[in-house]
């Protein structure tokens, strides 16, 4: 897992996530998002090397996965429009906790 003060576009920020020693990375379940949770820094959103890959719901990255995976946000899935996969910090008790699609820019 990788953080950075940085904003980069989703492209730039999958380069960085998606090389081989990044592919056990899996923020699937809730112990994974607390341990997200404790070494990052500040409680905003981070680019995920996850985007939405066609009409089947499946997620393309560095793993595949279904839309309906627990880790999204209450709010979400809501638009597939907005392509590319950011994982959202806020505190616990927030409706936009977990996995947000975003424009991938």
């Amino acid at each position: 897992i990788s953080f950075s003060n940085e904003n980069f576009s989703w492209s730039d920020a999958a380069k960085i996530c998606n090389p081989p020693s990044f592919s056990t990375s899996n923020p699937l379940n809730d112990l994974s998002w607390l341990q997200l949770r404790l070494i990052s820094e500040s409680q905003q959103r981070y680019w995920t090397a996850l985007r939405f890959q066609d009409a089947h719901s499946l997620l393309d990255g560095p793993l595949s996965t279904s839309i309906y995976n627990p880790a999204w946000a209450d709010s979400e899935p809501t638009s597939l429009k907005a392509s590319c996969v950011a994982i959202d910090l806020s505190p616990l008790s927030s409706k936009s906790r977990g996995w947000n699609f975003e424009d991938c820019s």
